[in-house]
């Protein structure tokens, strides 16, 4: 760079440091987001097998019931008996208010994982699969103009300060 001043050297030696930095963090966090989006995916598929082998309902007992509190939401839980062994479950609101006027929820057996589960559970996993795998997609796509951006910027604005 000719009649480049000593600051305007050290300015740049500064940005082309970091423009690694950031192409690694962007393609780190894109990564992070796919492999959770597929640990999501493929956890629920099992459960999703298993609904769809066994068609059957379960026939339970219910041992009890319970309402976890924490801040502002509330978590229902059952506990019930199922081939001689205690299961907890996870349950809608819905779902409670129905157990308390007396009507079971459906709930299926998944060998694989030795659980009883209802079958929103296996929805609203993999809704937050999809919305992951969507999340990505939409990171992934403009990702060449987000880094253009980033790595073309002449200055950071957290390096103005000290130069």
């Amino acid at each position: 760079m000719a009649g480049a001043t000593d600051k305007q050297l050290i300015q740049k030696k500064a940005v082309s440091d970091i423009k690694p930095f950031y192409r690694v963090l962007l393609w780190a966090i894109r990564a992070a987001l796919f492999i959770a989006a597929c640990v999501l995916f493929y956890d629920r598929s099992e459960y999703i097998k298993a609904i769809e082998q066994n068609h059957k309902v379960l026939s339970y007992n219910i041992e009890g019931c319970s309402i976890i509190r924490g801040g502002k939401f509330r978590h229902y839980e059952v506990f019930i008996r199922y081939e001689n062994q205690q299961y907890k479950v996870g349950l809608t609101d819905q779902q409670y208010v129905d157990i308390q006027s007396g009507k079971l929820p459906d709930f299926y057996y998944v060998q694989s994982k030795n659980a009883v589960i209802a079958a929103w559970e296996v929805r609203s996993k993999l809704n937050l699969a999809i919305s992951f795998i969507v999340f990505f997609c939409c990171t992934f796509l403009p990702a060449k103009k987000i880094e253009d951006k980033i790595l073309n910027s002449e200055k950071p604005s957290w390096l103005k300060v000290g130069i």
